[in-house]
């Protein structure tokens, strides 16, 4: 029976959302929940703040937890559940829980300078500077992290967290921005995508956010690198399974392990620049039924070079005596051919005495 021309289906707009955004958190934030997040799921804000994030949501949307090291909200919403006190790199959240996590910590070094008077961050941004950059996290230890290296370190660190926590196909959604620290170009946004693929995670996709006012400073004796007036929110999904998975560049080169979710662990490996030994991969296990197919393969080959190896021995051979058979034969009649000429040789001889005697 004949079927009908196919026919492809949706319809034709230009309402989409777009991948460069200028305006606010809010309006993008919204559309980027409505593209990747389904309604009511099971949502973690762990860098809650004030919940400038949400202003555009339909309260009940999603099933929110919202955390933060110190919330700043003055009316509580009913639809949200709080847990206040609660640090991104430790949540406090069963394995495999949520749906999709929102992360938005400090990306901004200052946060983590040694002296209190030198750090960024006042007035709501407060609770930030004293929890991040609190000097018994970061400098403690010799060779710990500073500066720039400590925000992407904080970013690693709530990955992390945040694998343990979502479920298999589960978003985290990250919001950053690059900077310039040092004197020195730091693409924040390319360190997290490489860090958090490492990790298992796929960078789905990514937003540019560009501010609608003009930045400024108070001084300036010259410029030598773009004022950032951009940040970047990053989508990324939890691998169901790690069989066909891209594989980036690994978090540390030298790595022979992949990231742990054990903070004490991870933060050894993570300062530890010394060359690692290579490891012998564990061997794979083999069911009875291939180990028996491929004992037969082996024989079978066995068996064809021993097949093969004798058959052109024989060959060998066979040529060896046919070439001996050809000399031989060719001796024989050469000798013939000698005694013919001298049998005639002699028959004329006598036939000449012969002749002379009469």
């Amino acid at each position: 029976m004949a079927t009908g021309k196919r026919v492809q289906g949706g319809t034709s707009t230009s309402k989409l959302v777009q991948s460069a955004h200028i305006g606010d958190n809010a309006e993008l934030f919204r559309r980027i929940m409505e593209l990747h997040v389904p309604v009511h799921s099971r949502v973690a804000d762990v860098t809650y703040g004030k919940g400038v994030f949400w202003k555009l949501i339909q309260p009940g949307t999603y099933e929110l937890w919202a955390s933060d090291i110190e919330l700043a909200i003055k009316e509580q919403d009913m639809f949200v559940r709080y847990r206040d006190a609660v640090d991104c790199r430790e949540l406090p959240y069963e394995d495999d829980s949520l749906d999709c996590v929102v992360l938005d910590p400090p990306y901004m070094e200052g946060f983590f300078r040694r002296s209190q008077t030198h750090r960024a961050g006042s007035g709501t941004h407060a609770a930030f500077r004293d929890a991040y950059a609190d000097g018994r996290t970061y400098q403690a230890d010799e060779g710990a992290p500073k500066w720039h290296d400590a925000v992407t370190d904080l970013y690693l660190r709530a990955g992390l967290e945040a694998r343990r926590v979502l479920k298999p196909g589960g978003k985290l959604i990250v919001k950053t921005q690059d900077e310039v620290s040092a004197n020195k170009q730091r693409l924040t946004h390319v360190e997290i995508i490489t860090g958090y693929e490492d990790m298992g995670f796929y960078c789905k996709d990514l937003f540019v956010l560009v501010r609608s006012n003009a930045p400024a400073v108070s001084r300036l004796l010259e410029q030598v690198h773009a004022r950032k007036n951009h940040s970047y929110f990053l989508v990324f999904e939890l691998w169901k399974s790690r069989a066909k998975r891209p594989r980036s560049v690994r978090w540390s080169p030298e790595r022979a392990d992949p990231p742990s979710l054990e903070r004490g662990a991870d933060s050894a490996a993570a300062v530890d620049d010394s060359p690692k030994p290579k490891v012998a991969k564990p061997r794979k296990k083999v069911s009875k039924k291939r180990a028996k197919k491929a004992t037969a393969k082996k024989k079978a080959t066995a068996k064809k070079k021993a097949t093969t190896k004798e058959v052109t021995a024989k060959k060998v051979t066979a040529k060896k005596k046919a070439a001996a058979k050809n000399k031989a034969t060719a001796k024989n009649k050469a000798t013939a051919k000698k005694k013919a000429a001298a049998k005639k040789k002699t028959a004329a001889k006598k036939k000449a005495t012969a002749k002379k005697k009469r």
